[in-house]
């Protein structure tokens, strides 16, 4: 589908999510503007649309602008303190080059994780200093390995069996854009340093004594 996109900008949206169509038109404004950033999206809040009311709960996604100069600098900064970047506004050539390296991975860790990391290597990425989302706390499909601690949990050798293709997939696409003065060895070996940090932060001491 983002293939057949005649515009250059596109977005995803959750069916059970608000957009607002300001945020959307001053994010296109921004990329027209600033053509080294891969996309731009607002702040998001979240909320539950019960029967007696509708809640708003929390500002979710706040982080700031992914904007260093270099892949590997974008990408530490989006995992030092992760939000997707799944419900941004892109240019159609960076979200058609996500979900292109996405496609052999079943896992929705990996897609979300992966989309973003892609995007993050692409280009800069804006937060825009308004609300552009809303996401919804509502009830939603169940999924298997969609948290780091869950999968290392349940299947740790699969775990680090997919995140070696994961990595290798991203370290192809930096090398490939020619802008990093490291080898190979070096590239695998940030990025491994990158995603390490992601996973204790999502699977604290406690839990792993646990597990």
């Amino acid at each position: 589908a983002v293939s057949c996109v005649k515009t250059p900008y596109c977005a995803l949206c959750a069916d059970d999510d608000l957009v607002f169509v300001e945020g959307v038109e001053a994010c296109v404004e921004f990329l027209m503007a600033n053509p080294d950033y891969a996309l731009a999206h607002g702040q998001y809040f979240m909320f539950l649309d019960q029967p007696e009311a509708f809640e708003l709960t929390d500002i979710l996604y706040y982080s700031p602008s992914l904007d260093a100069d270099t892949p590997l600098e974008r990408l530490n900064d989006l995992f030092r303190n992760y939000q997707a970047l799944t419900y941004g506004i892109y240019r159609k050539e960076v979200l058609i080059l996500a979900f292109e390296k996405v496609g052999p991975f079943n896992q929705i860790l990996v897609r979300e994780l992966l989309s973003s990391a892609v995007a993050a290597v692409e280009g800069k990425a804006c937060r825009l200093q308004f609300v552009t989302h809303g996401r919804s706390q509502g009830a939603s499909e169940s999924y298997k390995h969609w948290h780091p601690l869950e999968w290392l949990a349940d299947d740790p050798e699969g775990l680090f069996t997919t995140y070696r293709k994961c990595r290798d997939t991203l370290v192809d696409l930096i090398l490939s854009r020619n802008l990093e003065k490291h080898s190979r060895a070096e590239v695998c070996r940030l990025v491994d340093l990158i995603f390490t940090f992601y996973l204790v932060r999502h699977a604290p001491l406690t839990s792993l004594d646990h597990i």
